[in-house]
């Protein structure tokens, strides 16, 4: 318990326990109308640093909300309700039930295209229909099969590694790989947008009886990006 002393008129001295838990009663009326605030994840939970949303029936569905915040920021969607005569159900925001809205702007899928012929342990891979000023994050993925279950290499990059618009893929001679690629504009633990297309290329023969056999690392050294 943590008692607060505060200046009171006349001679005494009053202190009351500030760290006890809020309560609200049970509702007895049903609610009339809905109130849907929204705030940043990183703001404090306070009708001061919310957005009003709109009022709303309760049970009403398809409701839009026009949600295009500054940044990639995390919302939290807040509801309020209110009884017939206008009572709330709560008197502060963080205690009204929540939403969390996670918001990436690269929804759409990116683009993957094979540039020019490939060498025996080099292939560049193009990458397209992004915009590079919303990236934070980039993961790529490369298979020996084009469901990404065998073989598969996963790598995640940010900063200019995540806006590069191609990458160097290393692999061994007559190997087949599959790559896909999607990005996020919040960071490396999403939410991302959708996979590219899935790109099948396949290294030059060596000319010499073939290659070495194995799936290769195609990151491991020769991976890199401009």
């Amino acid at each position: 318990m943590s008692l607060v002393a505060r200046k009171m008129r006349g001679i005494n001295l009053y202190a009351r326990d500030n760290v006890r838990a809020r309560w609200y009663p049970d509702p007895t009326a049903p609610a009339a109308w809905v109130e849907v605030w929204a705030v940043d994840t990183d703001k404090p939970i306070t009708f001061e640093h919310a957005k009003f949303v709109g009022r709303f029936s309760p049970g009403q569905q398809n409701v839009a909300i026009d949600f295009n915040p500054a940044s990639d920021r995390y919302q939290e969607l807040r509801v309020v309700t209110f009884s017939a005569t206008g009572v709330p159900s709560v008197r502060y925001l963080d205690d009204a039930p929540a939403v969390t809205v996670l918001f990436n702007r690269l929804s759409s899928a990116p683009t993957l295209t094979q540039v020019g012929a490939s060498e025996e342990t080099l292939v560049q891979i193009a990458i397209t229909d992004f915009d590079p000023r919303l990236v934070q994050a980039r993961q790529i993925q490369i298979a020996s099969n084009n469901t990404f279950t065998s073989g598969l290499s996963d790598n995640t990059v940010e900063g200019t590694q995540a806006v590069a618009t191609a990458i160097y893929v290393n692999g061994i001679a007559s190997d087949t790989r599959y790559a896909r690629v999607r990005h996020s504009s919040t960071g490396t633990t999403g939410p991302w947008s959708a996979w590219s297309n899935v790109l099948m290329f396949t290294f030059a023969n060596s000319g010499g009886g073939g290659g070495s056999t194995g799936g290769g690392d195609p990151w491991g050294g020769g991976y890199y990006e401009y």
